[in-house]
């Protein structure tokens, strides 16, 4: 069954004989019905940007969290080294390899960020 919402009519395409487009003889579709639908279309890409937007405290710049990496220097301050203390000189020793990512290019030139766990 293909039931268009928008004009109330319900098709049964197993039992139509009609080999034409499958919204052939859906009126509200006419021009009217087009700029309906594409009015509401774009009055979603107006507003989805502003209802999915986040505010951002500005204690939040001054403060920021230390087991983040959200920026090219570290955080808003540049301060370029991670306070993080879980890898030390007693266990680097122990450390082996994780995961590695083939790039198959020359060179990747880029900064590893790291926001809320994912990197």
């Amino acid at each position: 069954m293909i039931l268009s919402h928008f004009c109330g009519t319900i098709q049964d395409a197993r039992a139509s004989t009609n080999r034409g487009p499958i919204h052939a003889g859906l009126s509200c579709f006419s021009s009217g019905g087009r700029a309906a639908v594409l009015s509401l279309f774009l009055a979603f890409l107006l507003t989805a940007p502003f209802v999915a937007a986040q505010g951002l405290d500005p204690a939040a710049l001054l403060k920021p969290a230390t087991d983040t990496w959200p920026t090219y220097n570290g955080d808003y301050s540049g301060r370029r080294f991670s306070p993080l203390d879980q890898i030390n000189a007693t266990n680097i020793d122990t450390l082996t390899l994780a995961w590695i990512f083939p790039a198959h290019v020359a060179a990747i030139k880029s900064t590893p960020l790291e926001v809320n766990g994912v990197l």
